[in-house]
């Protein structure tokens, strides 16, 4: 798993709980493997980014979701079905709330998976 932003110094296990507690999740992530997590929670506004892939399927999912300072990430999983070609394309940007370039490191993730 690749972890990005907020989650760097996280073990896998804290950065799935992290992501657990962030979007009032219980068992919603239980069919995916997380292939990348950005979080940025910012000060008044943050960001997140999870590249998923279905194990039952095969197929790969996309969860974007960003927050203001009236409210978190709650109600903000809500995977949409994606494709690695995509994300290696150039239209494939995330928002970089630290500016630490992670679009690049997630085409370079994949590149080498």
């Amino acid at each position: 798993m690749l972890l990005l932003g907020d989650l760097e110094n996280y073990s896998n296990e804290e950065a799935l709980e992290h992501l657990k507690n962030i979007f009032g999740l219980t068992t919603e992530l239980d069919n995916y493997e997380i292939l990348v997590a950005s979080i940025d929670e910012g000060g008044y506004e943050g960001y997140s980014y999870m590249l998923l892939l279905d194990n039952s399927s095969g197929s790969y999912y996309e969860n974007i979701a960003s927050h203001c300072s009236c409210y978190g990430f709650e109600d903000g999983f809500n995977p949409q079905e994606t494709s690695i070609e995509y994300i290696l394309s150039d239209s494939f940007s995330i928002s970089d709330y630290y500016g630490k370039g992670n679009s690049a490191k997630i085409k370079d993730y994949i590149k080498c998976q």
